[in-house]
């Protein structure tokens, strides 16, 4: 899910495990989050997501990504501002169904 209200990019637990990324940063209270759900720990493991169009990787994206600890936090992948809203412009085409990736017209330090 691409969400232009997450600050960071968060993976669920059974994700990270099923395609094996790595974990980057853990110490015992984990870096903590605050979303809807409140305040949470996770660890940080780098990722690099391919977007197809059609059988085609048209854009690669990587970083380092959330990973809540509590299995169920977060049901599925949330791709936030921290590293995808840098480099594309994105725009929402709600009545097509579609999002649009561009690349950033501007450096956005």
């Amino acid at each position: 899910m691409v969400d232009s209200g997450a600050t960071t990019t968060f993976i669920p637990p059974e994700l990270a495990e099923a395609v094996a990324l790595t974990k980057v940063s853990s110490d015992s209270e984990g870096v903590k989050a605050t979303g809807a759900g409140g305040t949470f720990p996770n660890d940080l493991f780098d990722y690099s997501i391919d977007i197809l169009k059609g059988d085609s990787t048209f854009l690669r994206i990587s970083g380092a990504a959330f990973v809540p600890r509590e299995k169920d936090r977060i049901p599925y992948a949330v791709l936030g501002r921290d590293n995808l809203f840098k480099i594309y412009d994105i725009t929402f085409r709600e009545q097509k169904q579609m999002v649009v990736f561009r690349p950033a017209s501007h450096d956005r330090d």
